[in-house]
């Protein structure tokens, strides 16, 4: 996609999915969103956020990509295993 994006890492800890749900709806506004397609996209997030959680996740992050264009909103979110170094 061609176009800007966010990245973000987080750890993957119940307590960061806020962060998440936070970002992805303050861009989601300052793109032009109704608020109410701002509201799916943070539940869609939290959802997705808490999937990758199970199981309990230990020495992990999750990353988050958002990428955009006049056309598209594209958001991937990955659980990744921190190698320690």
């Amino acid at each position: 996609m061609n176009g800007d994006e966010v990245r973000l890492t987080l750890p993957a800890r119940p307590e960061f999915v806020s962060v998440a749900r936070l970002t992805l709806s303050a861009l989601a506004g300052r793109l032009g969103f109704d608020v109410e397609a701002a509201e799916d996209i943070k539940l869609a997030v939290a959802e997705a956020m808490t999937l990758l959680l199970r199981p309990k996740a230990g020495g992990e992050s999750v990353s988050l990509l958002a990428a955009w264009s006049a056309e598209h909103l594209e958001i991937d979110l990955e659980r990744r295993v921190d190698d320690g170094g």
